[in-house]
């Protein structure tokens, strides 16, 4: 297997060469890319194939706030997430690896870990574009999407977003024409994944070397899209009597295909929520109008509610920006800012704790130097 088609190029080849320098490994890593997780195992892909690594002691041994959610998935973001790029030990009469290092991510979308207060967690790295699934039956939610483009932009990929079951809906030019006022400078497609119709928009992304994700919610047919790519059905969908508001899937992770003509897609669980990590570039992206107008308010620290001289409230008013993208904005605004407030004092405790743990070690040498 050529590493350059799934994504190696001159970015990780410098990295690693640097680490290598550096560090004065006296043995030669194998390389390879996560294809998939399951807690202490990863599937990797190498330029002989397909082998099965585990996490070795000493990376986990690094990672001091390790948190497992309830349902046992590992959530760190320094632990190897489906993209990444990793270099191993490897162990030629088992085929198997101990992965020492994960190489720095280029791009990588990531969300607050479900269920848990503050807690980084990367569904996908290294990814060049982000296509947003949506249904366009009564689940169609543009304030949703939204949502998920405030994490695309700021993961660095270039958000695409894809309108499903297109031979369900009546009025899908006008949902385009919807999406394109909401995700202005964002390429939208309609497709019907089920119908093979529409797929065909997707081929300037799906290259040769590039990596595309595919998110969004539960039922919007990601699954079955990406089974199409693929020629076959490699992913287990479920199907539903009533395919116009329920279809849905029984993927419970993360995994990487790699595209017969050129191109590696990443499916991934759909996400009942979509707790934002980061994302103040990712609002300005968003919400580049927004942003434009509340740089004309007369206050800098303007909250666009009840401030004399608001251009946003002004533009709201005069009916140039709509109530509900508005409304969406302040409270994506008010997501971030609180996200950045839990993230702060996690790390002061985390650095509290670390200097209580150097103190406890000094403390117990001191009194073994005093014995002796």
């Amino acid at each position: 297997m050529d590493l350059k088609n799934i994504g190696w190029d001159a970015f990780f080849e410098s990295h690693l060469e640097r680490i290598m320098k550096n560090a004065k490994y006296d043995y030669k890593f194998l390389v390879g890319r996560v294809s998939a997780v399951h807690s202490n195992l990863c599937r990797v892909l190498t330029e002989g194939g397909e082998i099965t690594a585990q996490i070795s002691g000493k990376m986990r041994d690094k990672i001091n706030n390790e948190i497992i959610s309830p349902t046992g998935e590992m959530l760190d973001a320094g632990l190897p997430a489906v993209g990444d790029w990793v270099a191993m030990i490897h162990d030629q009469q088992h085929n198997s690896g101990m992965i020492r290092m994960i190489l720095p991510r280029r791009t990588k979308f990531s969300r607050n870990a479900a269920g848990v207060t503050s807690q980084e967690q990367v569904i996908a790295s290294n990814i060049d574009y982000a296509f947003i699934v949506a249904a366009l039956n009564a689940d169609f939610n543009p304030s949703r999407i939204e949502r998920y483009l405030v994490t695309t932009w700021n993961s660095g990929a270039v958000p695409v977003i894809l309108l499903n079951k297109a031979d369900l809906c009546a009025e899908v030019d006008a949902k385009i024409v919807e999406m394109e006022k909401t995700a202005v400078g964002v390429s939208v497609h309609a497709i019907s994944a089920a119908q093979g119709e529409g797929l065909e928009q997707l081929t300037p992304y799906l290259q040769n070397g590039r990596t595309s994700v595919f998110i969004g919610s539960s039922g919007a047919g990601k699954s079955t899209i990406i089974n199409r790519l693929l020629g076959r059905d490699v992913i287990k969908v479920v199907e539903t009597s009533d395919y116009k508001d329920k279809g849905r899937h029984t993927t419970t992770s993360r995994e990487m295909y790699i595209l017969e003509g050129g191109g590696i897609v990443i499916d991934s669980p759909g996400m009942r929520e979509l707790q934002l990590w980061e994302g103040e570039q990712g609002l300005s992206e968003t919400f580049d109008d927004i942003e434009q107008l509340a740089a004309q308010c007369r206050f800098g620290d303007c909250r666009h509610q009840e401030e004399p001289g608001c251009a946003v409230k002004s533009a709201l008013e005069s009916g140039e920006i709509d109530r509900t993208r508005y409304e969406n904005y302040l409270k994506l605004q008010r997501e971030l800012k609180h996200q950045e407030t839990r993230n702060n004092a996690k790390v002061r405790m985390e650095q509290s704790k670390r200097w209580k743990n150097i103190a406890k070690t000094r403390r117990h040498l001191n009194k073994d130097s005093t014995i002796r």
